[in-house]
């Protein structure tokens, strides 16, 4: 840890969390940028696309930020399967995991969440 967490106390406890919270803010302005460019390109199924897709996913659902992360699976998107389901459902997300299942065409599942 830095000379300023050790001595700051509850000071700079709150002053670590507010620089985490612009660091990953700034992260997610990035990959919105990098998802423009990826989608002008018309290809979701490079590489890059679905690790800013992924990525965007797990910052949204962290922050809590439901607008973004609705209209992300909403859109055509590249989440990897497994990372993506498996968060939406640690978090209870099970509006935006019916979102993701009916985006890939997963509709038995689509329906057992809708029953729950």
């Amino acid at each position: 840890r830095s000379a300023v967490t050790r001595t700051g106390g509850a000071e700079s406890d709150e002053f670590e969390q507010v620089l985490m919270m612009n660091a990953k803010e700034a992260f997610v302005q990035y990959l919105v940028k990098c998802r423009r460019t990826v989608l002008a390109r018309k290809d979701v199924t490079i590489p890059a696309a679905k690790a800013v897709d992924t990525a965007l996913l797990g910052l949204w659902v962290d922050s809590g930020d439901d607008k973004d992360l609705i209209q992300l699976l909403e859109s055509h998107n590249a989440c990897i399967p497994d990372l993506c389901e498996q968060k939406l459902q640690e978090s209870k997300k099970y509006y935006a995991l019916l979102l993701w299942h009916r985006s890939h065409k997963n509709f038995k599942e689509t329906l057992s969440i809708w029953k729950r």
